[in-house]
């Protein structure tokens, strides 16, 4: 802004009224922000304790993998480097930082199969029972295990996916109206299996899915920027690319009801804390 500060026109009381109401929306926003980052201890500034010749070596790496995101270097408990390379949105060339926040994907999966093990070791799930004790409507549940969900070898296979935003109890309907079952024991990566063990865990344990990643995971962990998608994200939100080799392809928009159908197997946007 070069020095100048840009003054509402005092003739105008509602635009002054409007200005003042989103003022103070923005201090209010930036307070809780700046709270919540104390709170949690969260690095503002990226760290680097790295040698100059260590900076050279991760820079080159990042480089050669094209690698575009938020960096975590940790040696002993001790944070070496925190940072980030590459852009969150690269139109608008916003910089990706610790504070970024990515969707995680299917990482969850490994999140849901957390979850089950953790009422498996409680002793109301085994692995070994088969899936019609749960869902006995499943065309060949009895010759399904759990363990064969959890590995992708269940044969189970979703023929198509809603278009529009469920409750967990009518998404799991919809999966089980429109299923398939081919090659029980073959591997087949197919999601509907993690799906159906979120199910499962609602099921067994009378809790939402949601309630039991809350309850469980998140803050257990103290994971105070992990979300559900699409609505309640936090920090600065990084824009999803297609893949492009010399550079970022094209933005990646996803309706809510892509996300609300994903349970059990991605819904979630988290960052380092």
């Amino acid at each position: 802004m070069n020095g100048k500060i840009c003054r509402p026109n005092s003739t105008n009381p509602t635009k002054m009224k409007q200005l003042q109401q989103q003022l103070q929306a923005t201090k209010l926003e930036l307070a809780i922000q700046k709270a919540k980052s104390h709170e949690a201890g969260l690095m503002i500034e990226p760290s680097n304790h790295l040698s100059a010749k260590e900076q050279q070596f991760v820079q080159q790496l990042l480089h050669d993998n094209s690698f575009s995101g938020t960096i975590l270097i940790v040696r002993r408990n001790h944070v070496l480097f925190q940072g980030g390379r590459g852009y969150a949105n690269f139109a608008t060339k916003q910089l990706n930082s610790p504070q970024t926040t990515y969707q995680i994907a299917s990482i969850q999966k490994s999140l849901t199969a957390a979850l089950l093990m953790k009422q498996v070791q409680a002793g109301n799930i085994d692995l070994a029972t088969p899936l019609s004790r749960y869902y006995p409507q499943i065309k060949e549940a009895d010759q399904i295990t759990l363990k064969m969900m959890v590995d992708m070898r269940s044969g189970l296979t979703e023929l198509s996916a809603p278009e529009k935003e469920l409750s967990d109890q009518a998404r799991i309907q919809y999966a089980l109206d429109h299923l398939a079952v081919k090659d029980i024991g073959q591997h087949n990566y197919s999601p509907v299996n993690y799906l159906l063990l979120a199910g499962i865990l609602e099921q067994v344990t009378h809790k939402s899915y949601r309630e039991l990643v809350g309850n469980q995971l998140i803050i257990p962990f103290k994971l105070t920027s992990f979300n559900f998608m699409p609505n309640e994200t936090t920090g600065q939100q990084a824009t999803a690319y297609g893949y492009q080799q010399d550079g970022y392809g094209t933005p990646v928009s996803e309706p809510s009801y892509v996300y609300m159908r994903e349970l059990g197997n991605r819904k979630y946007v988290c960052h380092n804390e």
